[in-house]
C-alpha cells in the first residue's frame, strides 16, 4: 500500500512470497516463530497437516533453516570420539622414532632402493636419551619422516587446495535472530535491492559521517603520539644537560675526536643565517609577531605605532616602552614600582654595598637573578695514563 513491491510474484497467484498473506485463498499462514521481545515474525509459511506431516514445521524458509542449523549443532557437539589403539598411537605421534634404513647392496636396481614400506609398524612410542639428543640419530629421523610423508600423501586426488573461503565458517553460521529483516537493531534498507534518491543520499551522508568520524580519531592519536614524543625528547634533553658536561668544554686530545667535533660545528652552523639574511629574517619574524598579535587582540596592524598596552613607568620624562604584564599598569623591568603585587620581589644580593633591585619570581627564597646565580663548575673527562 505505502510502496510498488519490485519483487516476481508466485506462480498462480497475485502477490510475491513476501505479500502472500494478503491473500486468503493461497495455502500460507503467518510463521509460528516468536522473537525475544515478544513479537512474531510477519513472513509467509506453506500451510500443511501436522498429523499426515510431523516432519514438517509451521516456520518460514529461514526460521526452518536455523532450526535445523541448531539441531545439528547440538547433535555434533555431543559426538565423543572412540578410544582405540591407533587413536591412543596417533597421540603419542610426537615421540616417532623411524628405524635407520637398512643397507642394501650396490647391485641392486635403483628401483628397490626408493621402495619404503609405509604400512608396516615402526613406531617406538618411546626412546632414549641419547636417541633423542643425538645429532645424528635426529638428522637421519628427518630425511627418513621426510620420505615416509612423501610415499604417504596421495598426489592424484581430485581435491582443490583449501583456501581461506573453503576453511572458514559457512555464513549460515552467523546467521542469528538479531539479523532478521524485523530486527529493531539493524539498518532497514541493507537488504533492499533498489533505493530511491532520498535512501541513497542518506546511506552515503552515514558513511561520510563514519569515516569523517575515523579521521578525526586518526588524526587526535597522531597529536597524541607527536606530544608524547616531544616530551619524552624534552625530559632527555634536560637529562643529558643535568648529567653531562657541555660538547665544547669536553678534552679532545686524539685527531679524530678533533675532527669530529670540527664536523659537528659545520653541521650546527649550516642552517645559521648570516649578514643581509639574518637581518631580513629577523623583520620577517618581527612582522609575523606584530600580524599574529593584532588578529588575537583584534586589532588592525594599519592603525599605527604598538597596539599593545604599554608601561606606564616614567624616568626624567622619558615613559617605559615595553609591553605590561597580564593585569598588571607595568612591565617585568618595572614590576617592582606596583606596591599590591606579591608574585615578584627584588633579588637583594649586595656586593660593593649594593644590593640588587633586579625583579625575579618570589617562588624559592634563594633564588636570584641572572647575573648573581651561582654557575657549577663543569665536569672533564680526562683519560688516565695507563688507560
Amino acid at each position: 500500500q505505502t510502496y510498488a513491491c519490485s519483487v516476481p510474484r508466485l506462480e498462480g497467484y497475485e502477490y510475491c512470497i513476501r505479500h502472500i498473506l494478503q491473500d486468503n485463498r493461497a495455502p500460507f499462514k503467518q510463521c509460528a516463530y516468536l522473537y525475544a521481545s515478544g513479537k512474531k515474525c510477519t513472513q509467509a509459511a506453506p500451510k500443511h497437516d501436522t498429523k499426515k506431516d510431523p516432519h514438517l514445521t509451521t516456520f518460514c524458509f529461514e526460521h526452518s533453516r536455523l532450526l535445523q542449523l541448531k539441531k545439528t549443532r547440538n547433535s555434533l557437539g555431543r559426538y565423543k570420539e572412540v578410544e582405540t589403539n591407533e587413536a591412543l598411537l596417533n597421540d603419542l605421534s610426537h615421540y616417532m622414532n623411524i628405524d635407520p634404513p637398512k643397507t642394501i647392496p650396490q647391485n641392486v636396481s635403483s628401483e628397490l632402493d626408493e621402495e619404503i614400506d609405509v604400512v608396516s609398524s615402526n613406531v617406538q612410542p618411546f626412546v632414549s636419551y641419547e636417541q633423542i639428543h643425538g645429532l645424528e640419530a635426529i638428522n637421519a629421523a628427518v630425511k627418513q619422516k621426510k620420505r615416509v610423508l612423501d610415499y604417504a600423501s596421495d598426489s592424484s586426488t581430485d581435491d582443490e587446495l583449501p583456501t581461506l573461503n573453503s576453511a572458514s565458517k559457512a555464513p549460515e553460521c552467523d546467521v542469528s535472530d538479531n539479523e532478521s529483516v524485523d530486527s529493531q537493531d539493524e539498518d532497514l534498507l541493507k537488504h533492499a535491492g533498489i533505493y530511491t534518491t532520498e535512501e541513497a543520499v542518506l546511506i552515503t551522508k552515514q558513511k561520510l559521517d563514519k569515516l569523517q568520524g575515523l579521521y578525526l580519531d586518526q588524526i587526535f592519536r597522531l597529536q597524541h603520539l607527536l606530544r608524547e614524543k616531544r616530551r619524552k625528547y624534552l625530559h632527555a634533553l634536560r637529562k643529558e644537560r643535568e648529567t653531562l658536561c657541555s660538547i665544547h668544554s669536553q678534552p679532545k686530545n686524539t685527531p679524530g675526536e678533533r675532527k669530529m667535533y670540527e664536523k659537528l660545528k659545520a653541521f650546527n652552523h649550516y642552517h645559521k643565517r648570516h649578514g643581509m639574511e639574518a637581518v631580513l629574517y629577523k623583520k620577517y619574524i618581527e612582522k609575523r609577531r606584530k600580524a599574529y598579535e593584532a588578529s588575537v587582540n583584534g586589532n588592525s596592524s594599519k592603525s599605527g605605532g604598538s597596539h599593545f598596552p604599554k608601561c606606564q613607568f616614567t624616568e626624567g620624562g622619558v615613559k617605559c616602552a615595553e609591553r605590561v604584564l597580564p593585569s598588571c599598569k607595568y612591565c617585568r623591568k618595572h614590576i617592582l614600582e606596583d606596591k599590591k603585587q606579591i608574585l615578584f620581589r627584588a633579588c637583594g644580593v649586595e656586593k660593593a654595598g649594593i644590593s640588587c633591585q633586579d625583579p625575579i619570581p618570589s617562588i624559592f627564597e634563594d633564588s636570584t637573578c641572572v647575573l648573581h646565580i651561582k654557575i657549577a663548575e663543569p665536569k672533564a673527562y680526562t683519560r688516565k695514563k695507563f688507560l
